[in-house]
């Protein structure tokens, strides 16, 4: 089976690894680490940061991710 994502921006391509997240409530340093990311370990690190409630994640939780 063949994924593709198609934008509003109009962009479309492989979705083979897409992950969608909402980010609705992320702070500024959780926007930084994934700015700073490779491309390649992003996705991951959003599922992570994702992964803990807003209670959970500490500024070391961070540093480890």
């Amino acid at each position: 089976m063949t994924n593709t994502y198609f934008a509003t921006d109009g962009n479309c391509g492989s979705a083979e690894g897409l992950v969608v997240i909402d980010t609705s409530d992320w702070t500024e340093s959780e926007w930084d680490i994934i700015l700073s990311a490779p491309d390649e370990e992003r996705a991951r690190i959003a599922q992570e940061i994702s992964s803990f409630s807003d209670d959970d994640l500490s500024s070391a939780d961070l540093e480890q991710i």
